[in-house]
């Protein structure tokens, strides 16, 4: 799902579209930011049992799927552009997390996915260079978002 000013959407017809409409409108695409993000927490074993499979996916799914999608619906994009002044044609931007390195209590799903997009980075680097793009990421800590502003105390709370 792709989240547009706080309306979901279908992420495969959505990226495509989205980056579409913005070169009729304003030109070549010179950067794409992922920052795809869902709260979900729960205990592998917990009082009540194991953690849901069901449950885990959808980390995956929106998380590490939908980035890896705009990633390469953007490097295309971005490989049709003419070199600008400097020789880059543009940038992708992948945000992960700390949660990728230091994950907590009840994060296992959250904890992966971004574990994954920060791998990600490591392999679609090489693959963009060569048409001159850059690629990096960011693994930000606890900061306020619409996300966290929705969380339980003891999942919102950093410490």
């Amino acid at each position: 799902m792709c989240c547009l000013y706080g309306r979901t959407l279908p992420v495969k017809l959505t990226f495509a579209r989205l980056i579409a409409a913005g070169e009729d409108r304003f030109g070549p695409l010179r950067g794409a930011v992922a920052c795809a993000g869902i709260l979900y927490a729960e205990r592998v074993l917990g009082r009540s049992g194991i953690a849901s499979l069901e449950e885990f996916s959808p980390g995956d799914r929106y998380q590490l799927n939908g980035t890896f999608n705009m990633v390469r619906l953007a490097a295309e994009a971005i490989a049709r552009s003419e070199p600008q002044e400097d020789g880059l044609r543009g940038v992708l931007v992948m945000t992960s997390s700390v949660s990728a390195f230091d994950g907590q209590i009840g994060q296992a799903s959250y904890s992966a996915s971004k574990g994954g997009v920060a791998s990600l980075t490591l392999a679609v680097g090489p693959g963009v260079w060569s048409t001159r793009h850059s690629s990096c990421f960011g693994g930000p800590g606890h900061f306020e978002t619409p996300m966290m502003q929705a969380a339980p105390e003891k999942c919102a709370s950093p410490f």
